[in-house]
């Protein structure tokens, strides 16, 4: 499956929404989807494209944005806009790769956050709680995630067959098999965004104006939220720096049981596997990505051996911020 970018023109799919006339910039990032800004007389938005969600998927997504719209939240998410006269917020669009779903989003201002802001990341980690704090209380017809890694992705349901992950990662897959069990028994349950990732919040003046890309968010444990978090910030360079602000920032502001604290290696290190059979599975699907899988299993490996060589310490300080 190629990318749809180069056979897609942006100015086509934005006269659904009765945009004309406006500037528009591909956006450098995003991995399932991607996206445009669009400044033009009606205001700023994002164009996105979408890759792997079908219409039920998109409509799943956006009922969901549409609660958190009514949720008070002190900053933004993402804004559908209907196209003119449609009863949906996406619209379907052109593309040499075959028809995809699209939407337009209205832009919230800020810059993603720095990957050594460490300020910031403790501010982006107490927003997320607010965020799960309101989620909580939502509902979603996403399927919810068991934590069974056999279900992450149609073309990895065999766990015995990961040859192309090599022996050590197809080891470290099979290994997380407990792991799973936990996070599907784990409790309470409840919807989560379930992919912070420093590009996914934005930040104006130093606060949190915006948590974007709902794209996964699912019923999970609750505890995956902030396991998720800590393996996102695990494969960062300054890690030694940010684990403890995203603990402190997020358990201030939604504290979890001992029992979830507790449970944070393990759950993070069970997503690692997750990520990389999504990895995987995309892949299968002849799909071509910046970083060969080899270097993916080797990151993979580090941030366990980060992990197994921390755990204790994560939930000590954890455990400590809970009394």
């Amino acid at each position: 499956m190629r990318s749809a970018g180069a056979g897609f023109d942006p100015a086509d799919a934005l006269r659904a929404w009765d945009v004309s006339g406006a500037d528009v910039v591909r956006s450098s990032s995003g991995l399932n989807n991607e996206s445009w800004f669009v400044e033009s007389r009606r205001g700023a938005f994002v164009l996105r494209l979408y890759s792997t969600l079908d219409e039920a998927d998109v409509a799943a997504e956006h009922r969901l944005l549409a609660q958190l719209d009514r949720a008070g939240l002190p900053f933004a998410t993402p804004r559908p806009v209907s196209p003119r006269g449609s009863p949906v917020s996406w619209a379907r669009v052109a593309t040499l790769a075959g028809p995809r779903l699209a939407a337009l989003f209205q832009r919230i201002p800020g810059e993603h956050l720095n990957d050594e802001d460490v300020q910031g990341l403790e501010g982006a980690a107490a927003a997320l709680a607010r965020l799960d704090a309101a989620l909580a209380s939502l509902t979603t017809d996403r399927v919810p995630f068991t934590g069974r890694i056999e279900t992450v992705h149609p073309r990895v349901a065999d766990l015995a067959s990961l040859d192309e992950l090599g022996i050590s990662g197809a080891a470290f897959v099979r290994r997380m098999r407990d792991a799973s069990e936990l996070r599907g028994a784990l409790r309470p349950r409840q919807i989560v965004h379930g992919d912070f990732a420093f590009g996914n919040v934005l930040l104006e003046d130093g606060h949190v104006s915006g948590i974007l890309d709902f794209e996964v968010a699912a019923e999970d444990a609750r505890a995956a939220e902030l396991a998720v978090a800590l393996r996102l910030v695990v494969s960062k360079h300054a890690r030694d720096l940010l684990w403890r602000p995203l603990l402190r920032g997020y358990l201030a502001s939604h504290p979890l049981t001992r029992t979830e604290v507790d449970a944070l290696p393990a759950l993070a290190l069970q997503h690692d596997a997750v990520v990389l059979v999504w990895w995987l599975g995309r892949s299968r699907d002849g799909i071509r990505d910046s970083r060969r899988l080899d270097d993916r299993v080797v990151e993979t490996l580090d941030r366990e051996q980060w992990i197994s060589a921390n755990a204790a310490s994560v939930i000590g300080y954890a455990r400590a911020l809970l009394d």
